[in-house]
């Protein structure tokens, strides 16, 4: 089993990395790929959460995306895989994307 859930993501200005809160917007996913439950883990019986975070562009792209809590290298894997995929409407602060 791997789940993904959202939290309140980091955002990356030409001002640099913004923290939604105060005026700075949060993203809005538009687009969520699921992990690939590959035949490996399936046969090892691997679940768990993978702990994730990542830089959500001015484009509204992913990237930076490293590990918190891992479980194990093949979900840990298709989870940063699955993740690089999304897209968001990026936060905004002063009505511009950052």
């Amino acid at each position: 089993l791997v789940s993904i859930t959202s939290a309140p993501p980091l955002t990356f200005g030409s001002q640099g990395i913004e923290r939604v809160g105060g005026d700075v917007s949060e993203p809005v996913e538009i687009s969520r790929v699921s992990p690939d439950y590959s035949v490996a883990a399936r046969k090892d019986r691997l679940e768990g959460k993978v702990i994730l975070e990542a830089i959500i562009t001015e484009t509204g792209a992913v990237a930076d995306v490293r590990v918190l809590r891992s479980v194990h290298r093949l979900l840990d894997e298709a989870a940063v895989a699955a993740v690089r995929q999304w897209r968001y409407e990026p936060g905004r602060k002063k009505g511009v994307p950052v």
